[in-house]
């Protein structure tokens, strides 16, 4: 678990709560959205370990220049030479 501090993980926060408070018509999740600056420390992305390691190395390989397909390939080949 970990707190929701990126700008696309509070994006998709909010976009979840707009769209429960739309199909449901929750007062609760109006509550938050009318205050979620003050609710976002409240909520925690969980994310499975092995997942937010392959996405790390994703990102590793774009950064050095691979196109996103290679850099999924590559991440996959590192984390299992890596033994996980």
């Amino acid at each position: 678990m970990e707190a929701i501090t990126h700008k696309e993980d509070i994006d998709e926060l909010r976009r979840m709560i707009t769209e429960h408070v739309e199909a449901t018509g929750s007062r609760k999740g109006q509550l938050i959205l009318d205050h979620f600056d003050a609710y976002i420390p409240h909520f925690k992305k969980v994310i499975p370990v092995g997942y937010k390691e392959i996405l790390r190395l994703i990102a590793k390989e774009m950064e050095r220049g691979a196109d996103p397909e290679t850099a999924k390939i590559e991440a996959f080949r590192a984390y299992v030479a890596g033994g996980r």
